[in-house]
């Protein structure tokens, strides 16, 4: 059985006229086609050396795009290959390793050449890394050449609900908001590839505002590698200059993006027990639930001496004729034996399985705390006995601490983030009678590693930089020296009118709450542990809201633009990394 590509693909192709681009596109994905019916019909050998020649005409086609439209040239690739230091909260180019200890960088000599490579064990899970290129608004390009080439040792399929993913992709973002998706998928046949792809930038579009990039597998058990990525714009040899230079094309402080269309809410505001006097220096306990988990509060709550501000979700009805499962009777009922001074705020969903609108409901929540100083938390979060006595203690005592080379002394307390230590029971404590009062009592069961542990691990990068270890050897606070841009410690801060707010383009699962500590840390805060303080994760029954962002490398994607905007939005804010609010706009 012949195993070549049965069709060829043009071996010109035409100018470069709208009609000609459009046939040029259409040529391609009938050969993509044709090809494809004979691929599904070969053994895996077979398939192997198919996809060779595949890989080597396409390649062929891609470069012929650009050389035979004698007006375009193809310029240096924009990626880069230096990794983010992720110390650094400012947007700084070259690839964001999410999980540093997956991920293994080195020198590949293996195919003839020597390249930069990305190596990773694949798993069900995604596993991923990215990088963010924002676009002067007037840059020349009149398209992208994308390529990437990967090796692998045969990957074997893992269960995954998104089915299974090797490859990179390439996000084009538009200063509308709009976006297009080039995808190079990989073979998990065992072998060195070469895929690749051209975009042409349709002339009616918005101008190009930024590329993100993403190398990512998941759904196989094995070890793959990425080397090799060259992003090249397509620029207009008749009005490009002879040698143009990255600073024609990459932005060093990007433009605004587009906000995206926050949901019009509609809000019922609650105010219970509002005979208790709430002193100015108390503390108030600020979190957010869906109403159909209001039963955490009940085991929470108790344990909290002080305010409390909730912002409490009930979801849109299928139909809007329907009547809502849940109602302002349903909140105060479930509500009513609370103790504290509590403020409510409920906020009905506009639309039918919206995503969660969770720093929306944090916002408002915080919008309404009458004290001086607010603890941020979750709802499914216990905080220790007497939280708001020992912290306010020890906030106190370092108010009068006076010498600022001291690491316990604060230089500015509306720049000070108090952080709270993080654990996780392993079974309720409630229904197992464990629940550690002391801060003494949570060390003897936590050496045990029997029922308590680090929230996510005592190497995880969301809470590491805690340093547990000093944590339970120290009777006064210190500060955080090893801040990392993944941390995202619960904390307790000073409200004021400067206080940042949670940034609203984050909903559902992915970057919602560890954002607010990057821009606190790009505000230019201290983080602080508390000595006396922590809180507890008990565990409950899981949702699916995370199966998306754990699985499936296009949803992650999306989810990384919009981190990468929010951090070019606050580093041009606090005009960090070189960037200022003056130079936006400029080019």
């Amino acid at each position: 059985m012949d195993i070549l590509p049965t069709h060829d693909l043009p071996t010109k192709t035409r100018e470069s006229t709208p009609t000609n681009l459009k046939q040029n596109e259409t040529d391609r994905l009938k050969y993509v086609k044709q090809n494809e019916y004979v691929h599904n019909h070969l053994n895996s050998e077979q398939q192997k050396e198919f996809n060779h020649h595949f890989s080597v005409k396409q390649n062929k086609y891609n470069q012929s795009y650009v050389k035979y439209n004698k007006n375009h040239r193809l310029v240096e690739t924009l990626a880069s290959t230096k990794i983010v230091d992720n110390s650094e909260v400012s947007l700084t180019s070259g690839w964001w390793i999410v999980k540093e200890e997956n991920w293994k960088n080195y020198t590949d000599c293996s195919n003839g050449s020597c390249k930069i490579a990305f190596g990773v064990q694949c798993s069900s899970y995604l596993h991923a890394l990215y990088q963010y290129i924002p676009i002067r608004q007037k840059a020349p390009i009149r398209g992208i050449y994308f390529s990437v080439s990967s090796f692998n040792k045969l990957l074997v399929k893992q269960p995954n609900p998104f089915g299974h993913q090797y490859g990179a992709m390439a996000l084009f973002k538009f200063s509308d908001g709009s976006n297009y998706t080039i995808q190079l998928k990989f073979s998990p046949l065992e072998g060195h590839q070469q895929k690749n792809d051209v975009y042409m930038l349709p002339k009616e579009r918005a101008p190009l505002s930024s590329i993100s990039l993403s190398l990512a597998c998941a759904g196989f058990k094995g070890r793959v590698s990425f080397m090799d990525v060259n992003v090249s714009p397509i620029v207009d040899d008749v009005t490009i200059k002879s040698h143009p230079t990255l600073y024609d094309f990459i932005a060093k402080c990007p433009d605004q993006a587009p906000f995206p269309n926050i949901a019009k809410f509609r809000f019922t505001w609650l105010t219970l027990n509002r005979h208790i006097i709430i002193n100015a220096d108390d503390i108030t306990l600020v979190t957010q639930v869906s109403a159909d988990r209001l039963y955490m509060l009940h085991d929470i709550l108790p344990y909290w001496d002080g305010p409390v501000s909730i912002a409490i979700y009930i979801p849109a009805s299928e139909s809007p004729s329907d009547k809502p499962i849940y109602d302002d009777e349903y909140i105060i009922h479930k509500l009513k034996n609370l103790t504290q001074s509590c403020e409510i705020t409920i906020m009905y969903g506009e639309y039918y399985k919206e995503k969660y609108p969770i720093n929306t409901l944090r916002n408002h929540a915080i919008r309404h705390v009458q004290s001086k100083y607010l603890f941020l938390s979750d709802a499914d979060f216990l905080p220790s006995v007497n939280f708001q006595r020992q912290a306010k203690s020890e906030i106190n005592r370092l108010k009068s601490v006076v010498d600022h080379d001291d690491d316990t002394s604060i230089k500015d307390i509306d720049k000070t983030a108090f952080v709270a230590p993080a654990f996780e029971y392993l079974k309720n404590p409630f229904k197992s009678n464990n629940l550690a009062k002391t801060k003494a009592e949570l060390g003897q069961v936590y050496k045990t590693k029997s029922y308590i542990k680090v929230f996510n691990g005592a190497w995880s990068d969301n809470h590491k930089a805690t340093d547990y270890g000093k944590w339970f050897k120290r009777s006064h606070s210190y500060k955080v020296t090893k801040y990392q841009i993944k941390y995202e410690p619960y904390v307790v801060l000073r409200k004021h009118s400067r206080l940042p707010l949670y940034d609203e383009r984050f909903v559902g699962y992915g970057m919602n709450k560890v954002s607010y500590l990057m821009e606190l840390k790009a505000a230019g805060y201290t983080f602080l542990v508390l000595p006396n303080c922590w809180v507890s994760h008990i565990p409950h029954e899981k949702t699916n809201n995370n199966q998306e962002f754990s699985y499936d490398a296009v949803a992650r994607l999306k989810n990384r633009v919009l981190r990468y905007e929010f951090m070019a939005d606050y580093t041009r804010k606090y005009e960090i990394g070189g960037c200022s609010e003056h130079e936006n706009g400029k080019d």
